[in-house]
């Protein structure tokens, strides 16, 4: 077959398929409404969306066309190549998303917005990045038939991760909180506990269990130190990690009447994640309690007359 059939036919093929992509957006597709170009709102915040939209797009069309380059043989081919490639991606993940995240196989439509213009996007990074891989050693044929595949498996890889498995990245952020969580629940933190120049804060922390919190019995510290910044007047709080399990149960139950009206406090020690969030959540939780409702504050969580409260505002 000579090389001037071999292009008639894959013109012949790039063409066929735009005009099917063009009749599936005119009756599959419905677009988003048009977004203020100052609003923060909506399904399409500009002011925060189009910026990173913008700049995926021009890494998408130009970054990948012109990193090619390199390539003595193909530098400038590649480039065609590219922004032929990345336009049928785009379009292609579009469709693909539509059939497995819209409603077209209920005989819905599906929608076109910028997040779906950004994802799309993003897999036609997946594909042109194995286009660099394999540029040379395939036709452009066989590019397109690795387009098409590597859409449809990367979308169903999303599907399956968010939708079936229900992999969020709030998920995984709640995972990676309770491992650090598991990580310091050895820990407590000691706060009121004056420093001193050449200090050894074992032994302060052993003292102060013993005068204050009334533990005469030895107890074992695995190690201790103080945490935050110098600051005139204000005394840093100490963190100590006990090697015993009955040393943590005991002053964990002997503190909250010991040191009581007094200028200490003996805390659990969480990520500053979570005491972020326990200080949004405290308020709330004292107003609860004035209202007489049974309040519950556990860790980063709050339960309010056993319900989880999803969003920290005020109790109605």
């Amino acid at each position: 077959m000579s090389m001037a059939l071999k292009k008639l036919k894959f013109s012949f093929l790039l063409i066929s398929c735009q005009v099917i992509f063009v009749i599936i957006f005119g009756l599959l597709a419905e677009y988003e409404e048009p977004a203020q170009a100052k609003s923060r709102r909506g399904k399409t915040p500009v002011t925060t969306m189009y910026p990173m939209f913008q700049d995926v797009h021009v890494m998408i069309f130009i970054g990948f066309g012109f990193l090619m380059t390199f390539l003595k043989r193909y530098g400038y081919s590649a480039i065609g190549i590219n922004l032929l490639l990345a336009s049928f991606v785009i379009q292609w993940a579009l469709i693909v998303r539509g059939f497995i995240h819209g409603n077209v196989m209920q005989g819905g439509k599906f929608s076109i917005g910028l997040s779906d213009m950004l994802t799309a996007d993003f897999a036609a990074a997946t594909v042109l990045i194995s286009f660099g891989a394999v540029l040379g050693k395939t036709s452009a044929l066989q590019l397109l038939i690795m387009a098409v595949i590597e859409v449809v498996l990367s979308q169903l890889n999303e599907h399956i991760g968010l939708e079936l498995l229900n992999i969020t990245i709030e998920r995984l952020r709640s995972s990676v909180l309770d491992l650090q969580c598991q990580k310091l629940n050895k820990n407590f933190v000691f706060n009121g506990i004056d420093e001193k120049t050449d200090e050894v804060t074992d032994d302060l922390v052993k003292a102060f269990v013993r005068t204050e919190l009334e533990i005469v019995r030895e107890i074992f510290i695995v190690k201790s130190y103080r945490i935050g910044k110098h600051f005139d007047g204000k005394i840093r709080p100490i963190v100590v990690k006990f090697e015993n399990r009955n040393d943590r149960q005991d002053i964990r139950f002997a503190a909250p009447k010991h040191v009581k009206g007094k200028p200490f406090g003996v805390n659990e020690h969480f990520p500053h994640e979570v005491v972020k969030i326990c200080k949004e959540l405290l308020p709330i939780h004292k107003e609860a309690c004035k209202q007489k409702l049974k309040s519950v504050l556990k860790r980063d969580k709050l339960y309010i007359d056993g319900e989880l409260l999803t969003k920290p505002n005020t109790v109605t």
